[in-house]
């Protein structure tokens, strides 16, 4: 009777190991990013420019019209495939919308980029309202971010 129940217990074990064998688990996979993923959205005085690339300077969120030229809204794109417009609304402290960029095109069909990067400059001027402001970015339309900053004069 030991004898018995020790070859059902093998032959359990054994079952299991068999139907074990049989089930593949698969792999978790990242989810897929976007085509145009947003790495780094920054406000800066400006945007010095080398041979083939740019850099944010004077990263900040509170601007001057009397030391500071332009608000300039940099982005880094992480991996980015295909073409796709890029465009900046910059709204004053009303909620009014002040400046509407040009479509900038970024990337290329048939393309893929480990980094790119663009940028939209609101230049300063005397008439330029005090108050808290706000650049919306959109890409194909589709509203990506925004970030807000103090101006004064």
């Amino acid at each position: 009777m030991v004898r018995l129940r020790v070859k059902i217990i093998l032959l359990i074990f054994y079952a299991v190991a068999v139907l074990a064998s049989c089930i593949r688990l698969a792999p978790q996979t990242a989810p897929d990013l976007p085509p145009a993923f947003i790495e780094r959205a920054v406000l800066c005085a400006d945007v010095v420019r080398t041979d083939d690339w740019a850099e944010p300077e004077d990263e900040k969120i509170a601007f001057s019209a009397r030391t500071d030229a332009a608000v300039c809204s940099f982005l880094v794109f992480g991996p980015l495939s295909g073409g796709h417009r890029l465009t900046w609304k910059w709204y004053g402290p009303d909620g009014r919308l002040v400046r509407l960029s040009e479509p900038a095109e970024v990337g290329r069909e048939g393309m893929d980029y480990d980094r790119y990067i663009a940028w939209d400059r609101l230049p300063l001027s005397a008439e330029i309202v005090e108050g808290r402001w706000r650049v919306v970015f959109f890409i194909d339309g589709e509203t990506a971010g925004s970030r807000e900053f103090e101006l004064t004069k």
